[in-house]
């Protein structure tokens, strides 16, 4: 009787905690219960900042602005938004954005963003991109950069022109798959 009613209890507790959204989730490259974080308004990275085995659900824009150093790593970054491009994810000059095992995507499966990187020094390693790029523009634009790093990811575009680089160097590819 006491083992039911413990059986009870933890089927109880388990449906709660799904219903509040936290619930174990895939990331790309291993099993794990990562924490939900959700973020309104736009996440402007000013100083230096580090995300590890999150799910990051933003209501606004990535900015992350001169001096400014933001790295992901296993992270499940879904760019919420009322309408396909609404939103975009910006690295200014002056700027490092590094990602790493980590997926970026909008929350709904037919809207887009834009994803820009200018001036900045950008590392994207065995990662995966999902509805980047606004149709008839490009997916992920690189430009005026001195250092870029693109090894082992997939960026799927749909509508867009894939990648975009323009008068940037010291630029290393490796197995980056376009689709």
């Amino acid at each position: 009787m006491l083992r039911r009613l413990l059986v009870f209890l933890i089927m109880v507790i388990a449906l709660q905690v799904e219903m509040v959204g936290i619930v174990p989730l895939m990331a790309n490259y291993r099993l794990c219960a990562q924490p939900v974080q959700y973020r309104h308004g736009d996440w402007v990275v000013t100083g230096t900042e580090s995300v590890e085995d999150t799910t990051i659900i933003l209501d606004g824009n990535l900015i992350i602005e001169a001096g400014g150093v933001l790295r992901l790593t296993n992270v499940i970054l879904r760019m919420e938004q009322s309408s396909s491009g609404a939103y975009q994810i910006l690295a200014n000059p002056g700027s490092s954005l590094v990602i790493s095992k980590s997926t970026i995507e909008p929350s709904q499966d037919n809207y887009r963003f834009a994803f820009s990187v200018r001036g900045a020094n950008f590392v994207l390693t065995e990662s995966r991109l999902k509805g980047v790029g606004i149709p008839s523009m490009s997916g992920l634009m690189i430009s005026e950069t001195d250092g870029v790093t693109l090894e082992a990811n997939t960026i799927n575009h749909g509508e867009s022109y894939g990648i975009n680089l323009y008068n940037s160097t010291n630029l290393d590819f490796h197995g980056t798959g376009n689709d």
